[in-house]
């Protein structure tokens, strides 16, 4: 019965540690990464094979300008059908890199819900 307890009160306290550590490690990288406004440098066609499963979004080059005054240009995923010219907004690290944008603590929520029934 012992034994129990201590598995029960360890796998929570394992659970709790883990959890702050991810927030933390979360909480870190969007500090780490802003938005910064761009302009769609291209057309994007209304259909194309390009559509990635992240949510029907394509890879597309996009310009700003950075905080020092100069030009940058780089890729990142837009939704389809965008003009050129559009406003959107890219997320970049401190070297000025365009970086996904950091998951939220609901999008960890999902993704380990998911693994946990994977691995169960």
């Amino acid at each position: 019965m012992a034994v129990w307890v201590i598995v029960a009160v360890g796998g929570m306290v394992a659970g709790l540690v883990t959890a702050h550590a991810t927030g933390e490690v979360l909480a870190r990288r969007r500090a780490e990464r802003h938005p910064v406004r761009s302009v769609l440098l291209t057309d994007l066609p209304k259909r194309t094979s390009l559509v990635r499963s992240s949510g029907g979004k394509v890879s597309a080059q996009v310009g700003w300008t950075a905080t020092d005054g100069s030009a940058r240009t780089g890729r990142t995923l837009v939704d389809t059908e965008l003009k050129a010219g559009t406003g959107v907004v890219v997320r970049q690290d401190s070297r000025g890199t365009p970086t996904p944008a950091p998951p939220s603590l609901t999008e960890w929520d999902l993704v380990g819900s998911s693994w946990g029934r994977r691995a169960g």
